[in-house]
């Protein structure tokens, strides 16, 4: 894989985390990118409706800046409460399509407290908020990188990061192996 058959499928946020993870001078291997910063076990999720997802890892940006806080070897984030609003949880994912989807897709990213409350959401279509999942066909596969904005009132403590599918006409979330969403790691507040 190299940037002549790669870049055309990057998201502009994807194309930020390349600009960044590489720096100048560098050459940048397109195959290992997505695993840096990776969870350790990359798992496939096979969704009801024929999507694929593979979560390739939680990073954080700042001010533009992709990757700026490293998780820990097991793929969370820890941040200091002070720094927690400054910065985007950004979820790196791939989707691959068995079967072309018959709706419009939303993806859901909710940051989950230690009491089950949702302390901050973002909901886009995969790719761009302007992507009609309907015209995807099988055999396609796109990278994607969802941002979800973190909230400066974040009290010490372990978030749930959870992801998922829902249709974007009537709301109803896509199953996914027999849940609704799918938990792909923590943020941990200090």
């Amino acid at each position: 894989m190299d940037g002549k058959i790669a870049l055309p499928q990057l998201t502009p946020r994807s194309v930020e985390y390349i600009a960044t993870a590489s720096g100048p001078g560098l050459p940048i291997d397109y195959v290992t990118l997505y695993r840096v910063r990776s969870v350790p076990t990359l798992r496939q999720w096979r969704f009801d409706n024929g999507l694929w997802l593979t979560p390739f890892g939680l990073s954080t940006s700042l001010a533009g800046r992709a990757n700026y806080d490293p998780p820990s070897l097991d793929g969370n984030i820890s941040l200091a409460a002070k720094e927690a609003g400054s910065r985007t949880l950004d979820l790196r994912l791939g989707w691959r399509v068995t079967q072309g989807p018959t709706q419009q897709l939303k993806v859901f990213v909710h940051l989950i407290d230690q009491g089950g409350q949702r302390v901050a959401q973002r909901d886009l279509p995969p790719l761009s908020p302007t992507t009609d999942t309907r015209q995807w066909q099988s055999g396609q596969a796109f990278q994607d990188v969802q941002a979800l904005p973190l909230p400066s009132n974040l009290s010490p403590g372990r978030y749930r990061v959870i992801v998922g599918l829902y249709a974007a006409d009537s709301g109803q979330r896509v199953s996914v192996e027999e849940r609704d969403s799918i938990e792909l790691g923590y943020l941990e507040i200090k």
